[in-house]
């Protein structure tokens, strides 16, 4: 094998690590985010097991998860795992509806 073709075998490699660590970045931030927001709400479960979108965006509020629409993919993943569930249910006395979330019971009870 050649020297240039040596040189070129272990560019691609890194081209290709690269890649991947670009392309995977956005997965990545949203299990953080996930897990941050899990270990969260074991720290301090929702009182009534009930939490709001709002309340989550304040609980992940960073530079990295600056609105609330930011936090929706956390959210989603916490949901795809059951630790989250959207609570379908209107808050009683209230006109407009928000996005509610019923904890998973293992960590209202801290026992997750």
């Amino acid at each position: 094998m050649s020297a240039a073709w040596q040189a070129a075998c272990s560019w691609s490699d890194f081209l290709i690590g690269h890649a991947l660590s670009v392309f995977s970045g956005s997965e990545d931030m949203t299990m953080h985010h996930a897990r941050r927001l899990l270990a969260n709400l074991k720290r301090r479960p929702p009182e009534g097991g009930i939490i709001t979108a709002r309340e989550i965006h304040r609980r992940l509020a960073t530079s990295a998860v600056p609105t609330k629409e930011d936090t929706i993919p956390a959210i989603e993943a916490l949901t795809d795992h059951g630790w989250l569930r959207l609570d379908t249910t209107q808050k009683p006395g209230t006109c407009r509806p928000s996005e509610r979330y019923m904890v998973h019971p293992l960590i209202v009870r801290g026992v997750a």
